[in-house]
């Protein structure tokens, strides 16, 4: 008698000798079967040739058999993309960001930063000579405020200094009156006037 898995288990059986089998209780396999029904020859039956298979052959059978598997799409859901409304949210907050990047990059264009740098200065009781350059666009005027220091960091003068348009780069010696010696002499702002 063969059985086929799934089977229940065979009663053991008394061999020759008399004793019981070892695989009391366990499944048996079927024999191969030939196309004839023989079970001694050794023409392979379909289930055992598919074992054999090529590779390729077996992942369209696997492509097939999971065409079958819609049961664990219904159990946990089809992965959805984004709808249209989360499309046109995300598009419109990246054109307001691009929008305020050109608004920046034009409002710079439109008013350039003016550089102050003092070169020098020389202190006296009352006074500093200060010596400074401004780098500003040639075709408008600035002024600039410069502001002497005690060791302190007190502001003890200051004054506004206007640049007159036609060069980008001015140099230019500015006497600046204080109430004491000056320890040092910064340019505060400077701002386009025209």
């Amino acid at each position: 008698m063969t059985d086929t898995i799934g089977s229940t288990p065979q009663q053991p059986s008394r061999s020759q000798s008399g004793q019981e089998s070892t695989r009391s209780g366990r499944f048996r396999l079927p024999e191969p079967e030939t196309e004839s029904g023989d079970a001694g020859t050794s023409q392979p039956t379909r289930s055992t040739r598919s074992a054999f298979r090529p590779a390729s052959a077996q992942r369209a059978d696997a492509a097939e058999n999971s065409s079958k598997a819609a049961p664990l799409d219904n159990r946990y859901g089809k992965k959805r993309g984004m709808g249209a409304v989360k499309k046109i949210g995300l598009a419109v907050i990246g054109l307001l960001i691009l929008g305020a990047a050109v608004g920046y990059i034009g409002w710079q264009q439109a008013n350039p930063t003016i550089q102050g740098t003092v070169t020098s200065f020389n202190p006296s009781a009352n006074t500093v000579v200060v010596t400074f350059e401004i780098d500003k666009p040639a075709d408008r005027n600035a002024t600039c405020t410069l502001a002497a220091e005690d060791v302190h960091g007190t502001v003890i003068g200051s004054a506004s200094v206007p640049i007159m348009a036609g060069r980008q780069k001015n140099v230019q010696d500015y006497t600046l009156k204080t109430t004491s010696t000056a320890n040092t002499v910064i340019v505060q702002s400077c701002s386009l006037t025209s």
